[in-house]
């Protein structure tokens, strides 16, 4: 089910468009590095979903909340679909228990697009943790406006509750909301 998300024959590929993508990146790092909710190991964008190995430093629910509803609405006014849904509603975890799991899953992450046919090489998709030139982890927001809106992220942030968490790295998967539920039946990412 995943490589059939991988190649988005159906339903919304709004991770096509560059500032719709960047939008979603720059919401990656500002998780990670001023509201610190994580540790972000790895993370691709394909066109129709999004796969991250974060250490958690909030709960998983709050770290999600934050990253799908700022990026929602920065890319529903990129798209002109203001009050539409954009993620889907579901997204799918898995620990990773331990050092090799964390390279295991590392490796699929990063080579996704490839298996997708996307790219020919990791380093060759933009939208990803391996690309060469994200190593700075410096990204240039293309969002509304010519600049990124902090603030609101912050703000949505704030009304959300910040309980204990527990320690280790996890995989994330987030679908874009269309028109079949987001599935995967990869072992390195269960329901």
């Amino acid at each position: 089910m995943d490589r059939v998300l991988d190649r988005a024959a159906t339903g919304p590929r709004w991770l096509l468009n560059e500032r719709v993508a960047q939008c979603v990146v720059d919401a990656l790092y500002y998780g990670e590095k001023e509201l610190h909710l994580y540790e972000l190991h790895a993370w691709v964008l394909m066109v129709n979903h999004v796969h991250i190995l974060i250490s958690p430093e909030a709960d998983l629910a709050r770290i999600t909340k934050s990253i799908k509803n700022f990026s929602a609405r920065q890319a529903n006014a990129i798209l002109g679909l203001t009050g539409r849904p954009f993620w889907q509603d579901e997204s799918f975890d898995h620990w990773a228990r331990g050092p090799e799991e964390v390279e295991k899953i590392v490796r699929y992450i990063e080579e996704n697009p490839v298996s997708a046919g996307l790219a020919k090489r990791v380093e060759d998709w933009r939208w990803s943790s391996a690309f060469e030139g994200t190593g700075s982890k410096n990204p240039s927001p293309l969002c509304p406006g010519g600049g990124w809106n902090w603030s609101a992220f912050d703000a949505v942030a704030e009304f959300l509750e910040f309980p204990d968490h527990a320690r280790g790295a996890r995989a994330l998967g987030l679908g874009t909301h269309g028109g079949s539920p987001f599935l995967v039946a990869d072992p390195l990412v269960e329901d």
